[in-house]
């Protein structure tokens, strides 16, 4: 229905033509039926709402509640130049997120949760480093590849084939050295301190020259001095 229509039903209705039923008399029929519906469809229509303002220019983000009537209104300015975007309070995010570029986690003891009950994280500890929770472990390729702590004081670093460890020192400043296995060494070993041998001590080749003490030797055909 158009508003002309509307003002004349309102006459055929009351008979009363237009020249007592002026369009004016009739938009104040119409405002005060509005009136009259909102109020009683919507409890909340005569309480105060809440606001954000922009003035001329301005760039910003609204958000609300969603609570209805005097619900909290939020005005997140976004510069143009670069483009940022701050959020003053918490903000989750349901589906994906991908950012193009940096990445900052700007308090000190920041925590980055992994999980749907965050059993697994990474704590910042400020001005040192970063700090895996409990046992979890940091993996490469499978699960037989990973660093972890499985007691407190120990550190694992677990390998199904080879651990590997290239450089031209390695140093080892340990009280003890147990070694389960076989020792492999191809190159030359210097030791300060006492050796200790719970077997036999075997040199497969043949050679004259096996073990020197100072610039003596003992052979396998005699010791000399």
């Amino acid at each position: 229905m158009t508003y002309a229509e509307l003002l004349q039903a309102i006459r055929d209705y009351t008979e009363v033509d237009s020249n007592v039923l002026t369009d004016s008399i009739c938009n104040g029929f119409i405002r005060d039926a509005e009136w009259r519906i909102a109020r009683d469809v919507d409890a909340d229509y005569d309480r105060q709402y809440s606001n954000a303002t922009l003035v001329a220019g301005e760039i910003a983000w609204i958000f609300c509640d969603g609570a209805g009537a005097g619900a909290a209104v939020t005005k997140q300015t976004i510069s143009s130049s670069p483009a940022t975007f701050t959020v003053g309070t918490d903000l989750t995010v349901t589906g994906d997120a991908s950012v193009g570029d940096d990445l900052s986690l700007a308090s000190d003891g920041a925590i980055l949760n992994f999980g749907a009950d965050s059993d697994v994280n990474i704590t910042h500890v400020h001005d040192t480093g970063l700090l895996i929770n409990a046992a979890r472990e940091l993996r490469f390729r499978d699960s037989d590849l990973k660093i972890l702590s499985s007691a407190d004081g120990q550190l694992d670093i677990d390998a199904d084939t080879e651990l590997e460890l290239t450089a031209p020192t390695l140093q080892m400043n340990v009280t003890t050295a147990d070694v389960n296995g076989n020792l492999d060494v191809s190159g030359t070993s210097t030791l300060t301190g006492n050796v200790t041998l719970g077997g036999q001590l075997i040199m497969p080749d043949v050679t004259d020259a096996k073990i020197l003490v100072g610039w003596y030797k003992l052979s396998r055909s005699s010791c000399q001095w």
